[in-house]
């Protein structure tokens, strides 16, 4: 079996009419009158253990099930969410001696490519068929891990699932039923029991907390818990391309043979200072390249690009923004404008949304002086692919000239792959025009760049939306790639969802960002110590001494001051303004070694730039005092 590439992505079949379409500028959504969720093996599964929520079917199509015009809520019970439809596209160049065609494309957008179940090999690791999509056993599972089986008959250990389900039935808690309650536990207690660890499921046990997917887990252990450690909730799901009509409808491509594992999970109620991680749900993508039936023993898929596509309809989709951070390796979604109508409706600012890469692919190279992420773990031997998990990023406004690649039809798989390589979708592939060098602004400021929309909006620096296109739908393609496969080897790549809302269209992007650095370091922290809680606990007390830049900065009309005492100080915390003149004490006090934040308000104050003065005096040993000092900008 080889072991050449790993790679790992974090994110989350039917026919063509089942599906959502859109032509044009028109969505095209499923009636929403008779919607078959997920009890008792139903097809569809709700990650609703925070504020940001997510349907999903076990092909990994992320359907618009909230009044049909969102995939999700944000925030949860509010009734409106921010984006429609996601899934994952993957393609490359493959080399297996069945088809002619050797550039293959499929996934999951408003049709989907896949199928449920995973691929069959027989004793020899041959591919020989995949699951039965219509078997129980082959569906999406998800699991809370204070729902285990063994407290199936004692209801007085349950915990409270009215919030539960109203979320999964889309009503008021008031209105929840013990039949509600009753068939959201069944479901959970069944896929306990079922948990299909043997084909790949996360589990730990909880005396060591390192996550595993091998088929020893018990769940009449009651050490061994399904999902990942200290997550609220985790889904997992795998699905396959084997099925020539399903991948064909999708972009006209025969099968590649991959089989797709999809673990989405989110944390709820963690210690401060994990309350940004409320906005967050994880995704882990691995795309396990087990082959068609009759594939040579040698085949390989090189050239080959995975991709996080998002249509964001932020409330009122209709006067949206977007963009990227290329140093975040972040795809967002913002308001052009501070007002949102649908949001407003429900009495909150326009939120902000993105999908960040947090992992790309990796390599084994054998080298124990090489590290990577590996199902959720560093593990020595392996280096990543790509320093910038996202190699490439594409913005696309619905009506435009540029429209969406083609459905059903080969000319599809061509234009995919094009936009994979950072070209517009036509002229398709083998010709290609780059995206940079199809906008105005770019073009006239000689920007040559494979992320396009990458200027600062916060700052109205650099190439921004809204200088080329006007305000609308907004579709994005966040790119991985490219890399080869060869046959047996597993690309996994990690991901996360994150929303905001601040006090108007920026600042909901400038926290989001915020959030984003948030997520970025508890996975990392997660990887490390396989316990998210334990990282906190560890990392609690500082080392060092530190005034954190204030956030948000510039500000209007607060702003979050943080700063670090490694032991216990006499501590004050002064703003003052640009003569120097002392026009606030925030803190003048006696305090325990901690990290510790608090707000100013600067309502009364005038714009300008300011300075936040800390001093720190230990109050006992021979250490100095320690004195920072920030500058704050309130622009109103």
């Amino acid at each position: 079996m080889h072991q050449r590439v790993r790679i790992a992505t974090v994110l989350l079949t039917g026919i063509l009419s089942s599906t959502s379409f859109l032509f044009g500028q028109t969505k095209m959504v499923p009636s929403q009158t008779n919607i078959l969720k997920r009890i008792a093996s139903q097809p569809y599964v709700l990650m609703n253990a925070n504020n940001v929520t997510c349907w999903v079917r076990s092909d990994g199509y992320f359907p618009p099930l909230v009044n049909g015009n969102w995939n999700g809520e944000f925030p949860k019970h509010s009734g409106v969410g921010a984006v429609y439809q996601e899934g994952i596209v993957f393609g490359g160049k493959v080399h297996d001696g069945l088809y002619t065609d050797s550039i293959r494309v499929t996934g999951d957008t408003y049709f989907t490519g896949m199928q449920p179940g995973a691929i069959r090999l027989d004793g020899a690791g041959n591919s020989i068929g995949a699951d039965d999509p219509n078997d129980p056993s082959v569906r999406a599972f998800a699991i809370r891990p204070d729902m285990p089986a063994s407290i199936q008959d004692d209801t007085t250990k349950w915990p409270d699932l009215k919030e539960d389900a109203a979320s999964f039935f889309q009503k008021s808690k008031d209105s929840v039923s013990s039949q509600d309650i009753n068939q959201i536990a069944i479901q959970y207690f069944k896929d306990w029991n079922e948990w299909p660890a043997a084909k790949g499921a996360a589990w730990f046990v909880d005396t060591i907390g390192i996550v595993r997917t091998d088929a020893a887990y018990d769940p009449n252990n009651p050490h061994d818990i399904p999902g990942i450690p200290d997550a609220a909730k985790t889904i997992w799901f795998v699905c396959n391309d084997l099925s020539a009509l399903t991948t064909a409808q999708f972009a006209g491509s025969p099968p590649m043979g991959m089989e797709e594992q999809v673990t989405l999970w989110a944390f709820h109620n963690l210690p401060d200072p994990l309350e940004s991680l409320e906005n967050v749900i994880y995704k882990q993508v691995k795309l396990i390249y087990k082959g068609n039936p009759g594939a040579v023993g040698n085949a390989r898929i090189d050239s080959m690009y995975i991709c996080q596509w998002v249509d964001g309809d932020l409330g009122d989709g209709t006067d949206d923004y977007g963009g990227c951070d290329s140093a975040l390796n972040l795809g967002f979604e913002y308001n052009s404008s501070a007002i949102d109508k649908v949001y407003e409706g429900v009495g909150l600012n326009p939120p902000a949304l993105g999908y960040v890469f947090l992992q790309g692919t990796s390599s084994y190279t054998g080298n124990q002086s090489d590290s990577a992420i590996i199902d959720c773990q560093w593990r020595k031997g392996y280096r990543s692919n790509y320093g910038t998990p996202m190699t490439s990023f594409f913005l696309h406004q619905t009506g435009t000239t540029n429209s969406d690649p083609d459905i059903g039809t080969y000319s599809g798989t061509l234009q995919w792959f094009n936009v994979f390589r950072g070209c517009m979708f036509r002229p398709q592939y083998p010709d290609g025009v780059p995206i940079c060098s199809a906008y105005v602004y770019s073009t006239d400021h000689h920007i040559v760049t494979s992320y396009c929309f990458s200027g600062d909006p916060s700052t109205d620096e650099g190439w921004i939306d809204g200088l080329d296109l006007a305000a609308g739908e907004r579709r994005f393609w966040a790119v991985h790639g490219p890399i080869t496969v060869q046959l047996h080897d597993t690309a996994e790549v990690a991901l996360a969802e994150v929303a905001a809302i601040g006090a108007n269209n920026i600042w909901s992007l400038l926290v989001l960002k915020n959030e984003v650095g948030s997520a970025k370091f508890y996975f990392n922290a997660l990887a490390i110590s396989s316990s998210i809680t334990t990282t906190v606990a560890a990392i609690s007390t500082p080392r060092s001494f530190e005034l954190a830049q204030n956030y948000p900065n510039p500000f209007n009309p607060t702003t979050t001051i943080r700063y670090e005492i490694p032991i216990s100080c006499r501590v004050s915390v002064k703003v003052f303004n640009i003569l120097g003149q002392e026009i606030a004490t925030l803190v003048n006090e006696q305090e325990q070694a901690g990290r510790y934040s608090l707000e100013w308000n600067a309502s009364s104050e005038a714009s300008g730039v300011y300075f936040c003065r800390f001093e720190a005096t230990p109050i006992s040993g021979t250490n100095a005092s320690f004195r920072g000092i920030k500058k704050l900008v309130l622009l109103r």
